[in-house]
C-alpha cells in the first residue's frame, strides 16, 4: 500500500524533473548575464592575448549554447533587435542521410559545432565544399567524408566549450558571393575594435577600425587590405552594427559578434567566444597590454 509520504515524495520528484526540463527549454529566454570565469590573482596585469586563453579554458555549457550555430538563431531572433536579420533556416538535415541537392536551389549547408565547415549549393549543384577549413573536391560522393570530418567537436586546447554542442547539420539561405565579414570585438558589452575581412575563400585581407571608425592602431594579422574605402553611408551602417553588437554581447565579459552587410541590410553571422582558437596576436605588442587592461 502506498503511503501519503511516498506519494508526496514521488510528486516532488516529478515536479523537480518537470521544472528542470522547463528550465532547459527556456534557457535562452531567461539569460540575464553569463557567470564570470574564475580569474588568477595576477589578472589585472595580464595582456589580452593571455586573458583570452584563460577565458577559453574556463568556458561552460552555457557558452556552448551561444557557440551553437543552430540553437543561437532562435535566441537572436527572440531578441527582436531592430534592423537585424537572421539567415533563414531552410531545414535541419538528417546526419544519416545522403546529400539531397534539391533541398534548395541555392543554399549553404554547414555544421553547428565547428569552424569553416560549409557546402555551397547553387542551381542545385555543389559549388564549394570545405571541411574544417580544408577545401574538398565539390562532389556529392565526398559528403560522407565531409560529415566525418566536420561533425567531430572542436578539440583545440582553448575551445573546450564545443564539447557541449550536440552536432547538427543545417541548411540555410544563401546570402550571396564575395561576402564581407564584419567582426566586432566586445569586452563587457563594449566594442573595442572592428575587423573587416574580405576574400574569405580566396585571398583573405583584413582592415581594422577602432570604435570611432578611425584606423585602429593595432592589428591581429599581417594580411592587411589596401583597397577598402569607407564612405559616409558605410560608416553609418557600421555604427549601427556596433550598437547591435553591443546589445548582443552585453551578457558576456568577452565576445566577438560577427555580422554581414548585404544590400544595406545587416545580417547576423555568429557569436564567437574563442576567435582564432584564442591564439590572438596583437601587433604592435604594446597594445596587447592596453587592450588587456580594458578586460
Amino acid at each position: 500500500m502506498i503511503t501519503g509520504e511516498i506519494i508526496l515524495v514521488l510528486l516532488l520528484i516529478i515536479l523537480f524533473f518537470l521544472s528542470k526540463q522547463n528550465n532547459i527549454e527556456n534557457f535562452e529566454n531567461n539569460i540575464k548575464k553569463i557567470k564570470l570565469i574564475p580569474k588568477p590573482n595576477n589578472w589585472d596585469k595580464l595582456p589580452f592575448s593571455k586573458k583570452i586563453k584563460i577565458y577559453g579554458l574556463n568556458l561552460t555549457t552555457e557558452h556552448g549554447f551561444f557557440a551553437d550555430k543552430y540553437r543561437v538563431k532562435k535566441y537572436i531572433n527572440d531578441l527582436n533587435i531592430s534592423n537585424l536579420k537572421v539567415p533563414k533556416l531552410i531545414k535541419l538535415l538528417n546526419k544519416n542521410e545522403d546529400l539531397d541537392l534539391n533541398v534548395s536551389k541555392n543554399c549553404v549547408i554547414k555544421t553547428n559545432n565547428g569552424w569553416n565547415d560549409i557546402i555551397i549549393i547553387k542551381n542545385n549543384k555543389i559549388e564549394k565544399m570545405i571541411g574544417r577549413g580544408k577545401k574538398m573536391e565539390p562532389k556529392r560522393e565526398n559528403y560522407e567524408l565531409w560529415k566525418k570530418r566536420s561533425l567531430v567537436p572542436q578539440k583545440k586546447k582553448y575551445e573546450d566549450h564545443y564539447k557541449f554542442i550536440k552536432p547538427e547539420i543545417l541548411c540555410e539561405e544563401y546570402l550571396g558571393d564575395n561576402l564581407v565579414d564584419y567582426k566586432f570585438y566586445c569586452i563587457h558589452g563594449k566594442v573595442e575594435f572592428v575587423l573587416i575581412m574580405k576574400g574569405r575563400f580566396n585571398k583573405v585581407c583584413k582592415f581594422y577600425l577602432n570604435r570611432n571608425l578611425e584606423l585602429n592602431p593595432f592589428t591581429t594579422s599581417k594580411k592587411i587590405c589596401k583597397d577598402i574605402k569607407l564612405d559616409i553611408k558605410d560608416k553609418r551602417k557600421i555604427k549601427e552594427m556596433i550598437d547591435i553588437s553591443e546589445n548582443i554581447s552585453s551578457i558576456f565579459e568577452f565576445a566577438r559578434i560577427d555580422l554581414y552587410l548585404i544590400n544595406n541590410d545587416i545580417y547576423f553571422g555568429e557569436i564567437t567566444l574563442t576567435p582564432m582558437a584564442c591564439n590572438v596576436n596583437i601587433n604592435p605588442t604594446k597594445y596587447d597590454l592596453i587592450l588587456g587592461k580594458k578586460w
